[in-house]
C-alpha cells in the first residue's frame, strides 16, 4: 500500500494541525505554537509516524504551495498595486546608498 503513503500521510498531517490547534484555541495559546509542536510530533524526531526525508520534503512543498494559494486568495490586485509604493519605493530608497558607495577594501 505504498502508493496510498503520502494520501495517509497528509491525512495525519491534517487531522493532528486541528487537533492541537483547537487544544491551543481552547487553552487560548497562539495557533501557530500547535502546529509546531503537532509537527515535532509526527516528524522524524518525535513519535516518527512520518519519517521518511522524501516524505517530508513533498509535505513542506504541499504545505507552502497551500499557504501561497490561501495568500492569494485573500489579496487582491487593488490591494498590491496600492502598496506597491511601500513594498518597492521606500526599501529601494533606503538601500540606495549602500549601492552607491563603493565596496569595502580587502584587509589581507
Amino acid at each position: 500500500m505504498n502508493e496510498f503513503a503520502l494520501i495517509r500521510d497528509l491525512g495525519l498531517m491534517w487531522t493532528s494541525a486541528m487537533l492541537a490547534g483547537f487544544l491551543c484555541l481552547r487553552a487560548r495559546q497562539p495557533v501557530i505554537a500547535s502546529y509546531m509542536v503537532a509537527g515535532m510530533l509526527i516528524g522524524p524526531y518525535g513519535l516518527k509516524p512520518i519519517g521518511l526525508p522524501g516524505q517530508i520534503r513533498v509535505l513542506s512543498e504541499f504545505g507552502v504551495t497551500i499557504l501561497l494559494f490561501a495568500l492569494g486568495v485573500d489579496l487582491s490586485l487593488k490591494q498590491i498595486v496600492s502598496s506597491a509604493r511601500r513594498l518597492v519605493v521606500r526599501p529601494a530608497l533606503s538601500t540606495g546608498p549602500d549601492w552607491a558607495s563603493p565596496p569595502p577594501k580587502q584587509c589581507c
